[in-house]
């Protein structure tokens, strides 16, 4: 069974079935397995222990560098003749939504990048306010590999790439490292315009590849159909972005250049600017759907920079926006 069905198998379950489901897994003997991984919780007052976030941390890494998985606290395990770890008690944990929300918090400084998609769920124990096991989802990365880090006072567990191998999470070695690193997949990102109100126009990029975009830059011009650059537009970009004196490129001026100052994983969707127009006579607006276009060159680290021509989507069709490149073009 996926790492994705283990998962809703419980948390799509009311608690009764839920904590039933866990109580079969305890009486079957559940092993685990590539994508199933059983820990007691050390923290019993609603916090998790150092113990508790070194499995965490390399769970996250390990996962999520493999196939994906489900780390579940409050199951004890013991070694079946053959030596695999199965399901033995549902101790739970005592404080279950305060150690869940816990890891919650922990989830996006333990590995290096941060693993996207992570899931926390708590499946209650029926008949207990505070008890229950807490289920931590973690999706397979194609924006890794992924090294544990931030976890105190362990220099052998910290700044370690990990991978699953059957039951087992151990450090990577240099040839999967190797292999993982060339085969990352690259970003795809494109320009997102959104015509807010007559004069204002918003613009965001998004991620839409399966790959990190590490170091992003757009150099944005914004033009009438004449290719002359439209007086009155006044840029504000967002402040996850910095704004770089204008670059001349090809002949044409780039008026407002944007460096991202953060990583944009896949699905990603990030504030570029919002641009006000200002009316001239003659022009609805300055910058209307028939005589207004942008133009932008998106680039970042593992991309094939793109130029993209994106005429403004009309006000009269509410604001939806409009993406560039678009997939039929």
């Amino acid at each position: 069974m996926s790492a994705r069905s283990l998962f809703l198998q419980i948390s799509n379950s009311e608690q009764d079935a839920a904590w039933a489901l866990l109580e079969e897994w305890v009486r079957s003997k559940k092993e685990e397995s590539l994508h199933l991984e059983f820990k007691t919780a050390q923290g019993q007052s609603g916090q998790p222990e150092t113990q508790d976030i070194k499995n965490f941390a390399k769970a996250l890494s390990g996962f999520a560098n493999t196939e994906g998985g489900v780390l579940a606290f409050g199951i004890k395990t013991k070694k079946t003749d053959s030596g695999a770890d199965c399901a033995n008690e549902l101790p739970g944990v005592p404080h279950c939504r305060s150690f869940a929300a816990s890891l919650d918090e922990l989830r996006m400084d333990r590995t290096d990048p941060p693993v996207v998609g992570v899931q926390v769920h708590v499946a209650p124990q029926p008949g207990s306010d505070q008890a229950g096991v807490v289920l931590v989802y973690v999706p397979e990365s194609h924006g890794g590999p992924h090294r544990v880090t931030n976890v105190k006072n362990d220099k052998d567990l910290n700044d370690k790439y990990y991978g699953r191998s059957g039951t087992i999470t151990s450090a990577l070695p240099h040839r999967h490292l190797a292999a993982m690193f060339a085969a990352q997949p690259a970003p795809a990102l494109k320009l997102m315009i959104e015509q807010t109100a007559p004069y204002t126009v918003k613009l965001d990029l998004v991620n839409t590849g399966r790959g990190l975009a590490r170091s992003a830059r757009v150099r944005i011009s914004f033009l009438d159909r004449g290719g002359s650059a439209i007086p009155g537009a006044n840029p504000q970009p967002a402040r996850d972005w910095l704004q770089r004196p204008s670059v001349g490129m090809g002949g044409d001026k780039y008026p407002l250049v944007l460096d991202a100052v953060s990583l944009l994983y896949p699905e990603d969707t990030v504030p570029l600017c919002v641009v006000t127009f200002a009316a001239t006579s003659g022009r609805t607006g300055g910058f209307d759907h028939a005589s207004g276009m942008i133009k932008a060159r998106i680039d970042a680290e593992a991309m094939q920079p793109v130029v993209v021509i994106g005429s403004v989507p009309p006000y009269y069709n509410g604001g939806a926006p409009v993406i560039y490149p678009r997939d039929d073009s």
